[in-house]
């Protein structure tokens, strides 16, 4: 059924119209890392209504996003400078670009996109949750390399005592290995 024109999108038909159209390496990102970054954002957002950036102090900052083209970030719109030939020995550039959000739940939710021009992508991602919650820690990982992903991990770190799972999570990870065949300890590939 059509939604009515003044009906609100949901945040997962935000997250598909936006991408990753707020990051400078939004345009520079494989569709799979692009698809996955809108969705981990649109996700945080819906699950915690309360998740905020984190206002990083000044030295922090430039650690927001990076560039081997301007290493002092003294350029505002390095990411639109034009990529060195590959003869230059600047060549291959690299570009990171990170977010950092905290909630009632978690103390830090970071994101982060690498982009390097030799064909190299990554996309990185944990959640740590606070103290008081019996939340895994969340890791996420992405490599592509010719635009096409040689590797991804998800691990959820226990952070009880005994070092398990919480029944729930445990449960969890164990379908989702069945639903998509996924195989544990596999062979690292031929760049690790």
């Amino acid at each position: 059924p059509d939604k009515a024109p003044d009906a609100p999108l949901s945040s997962q038909e935000v997250a598909e119209l936006m991408k990753m159209g707020s990051w400078r390496l939004g345009r520079l990102a494989i569709p799979q890392i692009e698809l996955l970054v809108s969705q981990i954002e649109a996700a945080v957002r819906d699950i915690l209504p309360d998740v905020q950036p984190v206002n990083l102090d000044e030295a922090s900052t430039p650690f927001l996003y990076m560039d081997t083209m301007d290493i002092r970030n003294t350029h505002s719109m390095a990411h639109n400078l034009p990529d060195p030939e590959k003869s230059d020995p600047a060549w291959p550039r690299m570009q990171i670009e990170n977010r950092v959000y905290e909630s009632f739940c978690f103390r830090k939710l970071h994101i982060e996109v690498a982009v390097q021009q030799d064909g190299l992508q990554v996309l990185h991602c944990v959640m740590y949750p606070r103290n008081s919650f019996d939340v895994p820690i969340l890791s996420l990982d992405m490599v592509a390399y010719n635009g096409r992903p040689t590797f991804a991990i998800v691990d959820p770190c226990p952070v009880s005592q005994d070092l398990s799972l919480p029944r729930v999570y445990a449960t969890s990870v164990m379908s989702l290995q069945q639903k998509y065949g996924v195989v544990t300890n596999s062979d690292i590939p031929e760049w690790g």
